[in-house]
Order: structure tokens, then sequence, then C-alpha cells
């Protein structure tokens, strides 16, 4: 039996469809027993994931790759945050998310815009670039608040720079949350 890690967070819709589409795939592969998190899956402790022989993780930073690294198994990346880019990816097309967020803001007829992203991870920039391609401005001119993702998963904390960020744009102006999290966070 080949055992597949899923180590995902499950704090999105993103993980759910990953998990989603494993499970589908799983299925159909009589010799699968997948391993994760919650009643749909066999446990996946620390002792289980040493047993595994492949993982589909959600990694987030360098030390969660270097982590994931020194299993020695192969290993599917599904977030694409690190720097390190030690594993095989499967990810967004990020570029044209942004592509297409700038086109639909553009046609709601504002002529301001500002961006809300994730510090030092690739598809937060990717974003961006999209972004700025679709609605015809440099990013160095645009309005920008961006943080780690440790501080857009703080969705209850008082956030007063984002505050007085947000109350410094003339409005009106289409924003554009880099993810989830900080559009959640911005509303």
């Amino acid at each position: 039996m080949i055992q597949v890690g899923l180590k995902l967070r499950f704090q999105d819709g993103y993980d759910m469809a990953v998990a989603n589409g494993v499970v589908r795939y799983a299925k159909r592969q009589h010799n699968w027993q997948l391993r994760g998190q919650g009643p749909w899956f066999f446990p996946l402790d620390s002792d289980s994931l040493s047993r595994c022989d492949a993982l589909i993780a959600r990694i987030e930073n360098d030390e969660e790759a270097l982590a994931c690294s020194s299993l020695h198994i192969p290993v599917v990346d599904i977030a694409g945050a690190s720097s390190l880019k030690l594993f095989s990816q499967v990810r967004n097309d990020d570029y044209s998310t942004g592509v297409t967020g700038g086109k639909y803001l553009h046609a709601l007829g504002r002529n301001r815009y500002a961006w809300c992203g994730v510090d030092h991870v690739h598809w937060s920039r990717e974003r961006l670039v999209g972004f700025c391609a679709a609605i015809g401005v440099p990013a160095d001119s645009l309005p920008r608040f961006s943080r780690p993702l440790s501080y857009w998963r703080q969705l209850y904390e008082p956030s007063s720079d984002l505050d007085n960020w947000l109350s410094s744009l003339t409005k009106p102006l289409s924003l554009f949350c880099s993810n989830d999290l900080s559009a959640m966070k911005v509303e």
C-alpha cells in the first residue's frame, strides 16, 4: 500500500478543492492510502509522516520546505510560496489571476486602484504584475499595502496600520486583494 500524506491547512476553499481532487484520484488507485487532517483520512502525525511514500503539501515558507525536504520522499508543493524551489509544484496561474481581476475592476470604470498583498511569496507578486498589466499602471506608482502571510491570518486582530492606509486612499477606487485572507481582513 502506498502511503500518501496530505499536509494541508484546510483554512480555505483552495485546500478543500485540492483534497477533493486527490481523493477522487486516489479512489481510482487501489493501492493508495491517504493520510491527512480530518475524518476522511488516516491520521498524519509525525510518526506516520515519516512512513509516507510521498507528500502533497501546502508549503508556505522556507522553513516548511526544509522540513519536508528532510523526509527524503517525493513532495508536491501546492502553494509555491517558498523561495527554495525544492519540489515539483502544482499551482494556479497567478499572473492570469491578476489580469482577470484587473480587467474586471477596470471594466467598472474607476480610474484609481490600490493593492493589498502578501510579502515574500511568488504567487502574490505574480498577481500584482498581472493586475498592473491589465489596468495599465506601473506597480511602483500603485498604492500598495503588503504584509507577511502571518499578518493576514490574524483576521480578528485590530489592524490600525491597515485601517490608516485604507483611510488615506482617495475614493472611489478599486482595490485588488491578492488572496482570500487579505480580502477578509480588509472587509
